[in-house]
């Protein structure tokens, strides 16, 4: 299985090599100066990688992993092969360097966006990636949550992340988590890929591909505000399977699997498994301080690539304003371009009050510190560090 890995890596190298450059805000001449020493930005999320420099409005690629059913780390984060982490992250952030961003890591410091619950040991593979493999001046974990309400323009926010394994509910309050509030679910797109997949298969015989349920969710799949009653003409919707053209029943193919996975109650799993995922978000709510919960549930943000699925947010917000008649859903841009805001206003500050000193060449991109940083050198030597804790951090 590692020969495979490192196969796909050496692949991997050779078709960088091969391809054409592309262009990068770095490469324009009247942008390589706004963008010189900027930090790099890297959403690593279980399945992908959107990266970008610090002070641009959106990332500049989204990279999945080579195989499309493979994820940098498995569901349960308290275990995993650690060496097959570290090969993936390899692959996919040389590519993101070299193809994509066009610099040399060894003159950039990175901040990694981070989801409550990550584990350790995942941070010290992406440490010992951008370390070794990139050669990084520093790498700075942040979290996610906060960076997605700071791109909504608030300090506080209730936010719904919708991701591959999980979806992670975190209340944020003055730039800070609320720990008691977190709750998390794996009711989130990897049991929606399993639902749509059943689904086609129930309607054609056909088992579809990874690429063939990302197209169908991506299209097709939707949540419909009023369910038509069972005696209802039911439409067909055309899919392609395998080369092939299927018709299949649109409403029950489209919409019932969005429909189980976040709205229908589960009699097997754990009581937070059971839960449907608004009930989740109420039970979120109800567990914050009277201050903290008359704030945030007038400012819910919704994330997460299922997070666009057309009524789902809608149905959301419907079911929980049963419980919160004020409950209200607010934009955000998203996590990575609130981190790219955050630590463009921090720059600008930081070389504001040491001006003369950068004119004069003593004060540098370097010389910027992000709270909670780790030193490439103190890494190396101690092959892994203490990781900056901001669950105590925000106490």
């Amino acid at each position: 299985m590692a020969t495979d890995r490192l196969k796909e890596i050496a692949v991997l190298r050779e078709r960088i090599a091969a391809s054409p450059s592309v262009s990068s805000p770095v490469s324009s001449p009247s942008n390589r100066q706004a963008f010189a020493e900027a930090p790099v930005i890297l959403d690593i999320g279980c399945r992908g990688i959107r990266a970008g420099l610090a002070g641009g409005r959106t990332p500049i690629c989204d990279v999945a992993v080579l195989n499309d059913r493979e994820t940098f780390w498995p569901l349960d984060r308290r275990r995993g092969d650690e060496q097959m982490t570290n090969d993936l992250l390899q692959a996919t952030l040389t590519e993101i360097y070299y193809r994509y961003l066009l610099i040399d890591g060894r003159s950039r410091k990175v901040v990694v966006l981070e989801r409550p619950g990550l584990a350790d040991w995942i941070k010290n593979s992406i440490n010992f990636t951008l370390f070794n493999s990139l050669q990084s001046i520093s790498v700075t974990f942040v979290l996610a949550p906060v960076c997605a309400t700071i791109a909504a323009g608030t300090s506080s926010a209730l936010v719904v992340d919708i991701g591959w394994h999980e979806t992670t509910i975190t209340p944020i309050y003055d730039y800070k988590p609320i720990i008691g509030g977190i709750c998390s679910t794996t009711r989130a797109a990897s049991e929606l890929h399993s639902l749509v997949s059943d689904a086609l298969f129930d309607s054609t015989g056909v088992r579809p591909s990874f690429s063939e349920i990302e197209d169908f969710i991506a299209r097709a799949v939707y949540l419909p505000r009023n369910p038509s009653p069972p005696s209802s003409i039911i439409s067909a919707f055309a899919v392609s399977l395998n080369g092939s053209l299927y018709y299949v029943p649109s409403r029950p193919t489209r919409s019932t699997p969005v429909r189980d996975c976040f709205f229908q109650s589960s009699t097997t799993g754990d009581d937070i498994e059971h839960q449907t995922l608004h009930s989740l978000i109420i039970s979120s709510l109800q567990k914050l301080n009277n201050d903290a919960r008359a704030l945030l549930q007038h400012r819910i943000i919704f994330a997460g690539a299922c997070s666009s699925i057309p009524g789902l947010k809608l149905s959301l917000m419907e079911e929980v304003q049963r419980a919160f008649p004020d409950a209200r859903a607010i934009v955000s841009l998203g996590a990575w371009s609130g981190a790219s805001l955050y630590l463009s206003r921090e720059r600008e500050y930081f070389f504001s009050l040491r001006g003369a000193g950068r004119r004069s060449g003593s004060t540098s991109s370097t010389s910027f510190r992000i709270p909670g940083e780790i030193d490439r050198e103190k890494f190396l030597i101690e092959k892994q560090c203490d990781l900056y804790d901001w669950r105590t951090a925000s106490q």
